[in-house]
């Protein structure tokens, strides 16, 4: 099952299907896929569905409707409730009108998930927060040689929202600053008089991070064909700053004078840089 080609997400955060959909009235599962980012903050969150069922009605061909549930808990074997043909994986579900959805003649639906307009009874949608959807939907039984409404289930997804990024203020200026690693030795209240003047890491993080955020660094026998900025926002591999702690082979001869060896400390960086170097 295709979960979705443009996802937007950190490395902490994912997105799977579960639950296996039964067959519909079409002859096949309906299924629920997500795209979009999973950044809270964004807001961005789509669902499709596709091989739903479809009627007709007065001679001409309709689709069926139904509601995305979403839900905090579930299970991955899911139950299959009384009148239904599916298989619901959802408990504590909620819906609300704003998460209704319509199927054309072709058995397709698409839509954006508004996380601020979910149910007042799944809580507030915050950073690291993991949900579940899963589209509840009319269907026929033909199963007794005559049609009966019923209802049925597209498989399930779970959603990891993307935890809040590493905060450059607190987490990582405290490591750029602190007297073990040795970044003080050349950018420290006196810099060395081979760097740059006005890179000092005990300025104020306001004024620090715009000193390093897409600012050209001199430091080209480090970066080798990349581009030559201190920071590049959303790709560390291309950021001076994380070659030289990551003791990238091309910046032996710069970080003798560092030591961040601290594993954790250069994965916090990294991941500052990955999530678009925020200054937060």
């Amino acid at each position: 099952l295709a979960i979705g080609a443009a996802l937007t997400n950190s490395a902490a955060a994912q997105i799977s299907s579960f639950c296996t959909a039964q067959n519909n009235s079409s002859g096949m599962p309906a299924a629920l896929a997500l795209s979009g980012s999973i950044n809270v903050a964004d807001n961005g969150l789509t669902f499709a569905i596709s091989s739903l069922p479809s009627f007709n009605y007065n001679m001409a061909q309709r689709g069926t409707f139904g509601v995305l549930l979403a839900s905090r808990s579930f299970n991955s074997t899911g139950t299959m409730p009384a009148n239904s043909m599916g298989t619901l994986c959802l408990t504590s579900f909620a819906f609300s009108p704003s998460t209704v959805i319509a199927g054309d003649a072709l058995g397709a639906a698409a839509g954006a998930i508004d996380l601020t307009s979910l149910p007042a009874s799944l809580g507030a949608v915050l950073p690291g927060d993991t949900l579940a959807f899963q589209a509840w939907y009319r269907d026929v039984d033909t199963s007794m040689g005559m049609l009966r409404t019923t209802s049925n289930f597209t498989n399930a997804v779970e959603v990891e929202f993307a935890p809040l990024p590493p905060s450059f203020t607190n987490d990582i200026v405290p490591i750029l600053r602190a007297t073990a690693n040795g970044c003080l030795n050349c950018h420290g209240m006196n810099p060395l008089a081979t760097a740059p003047q006005d890179f000092r890491f005990t300025d104020p993080p306001s004024t620090l991070h715009g000193r390093l955020v897409g600012v050209s660094s001199s430091l080209a026998s480090c970066v080798g064909s990349f581009p030559q900025i201190r920071v590049t926002a959303g790709d560390a591999d291309q950021s001076t700053l994380f070659r030289l702690v990551s003791n990238n082979a091309s910046c032996a001869a710069l970080n003798s004078s560092m030591d961040i060896t601290n594993s954790a400390q250069v994965a916090l960086i990294e991941e500052w840089i990955e999530a678009g170097a925020p200054n937060n």
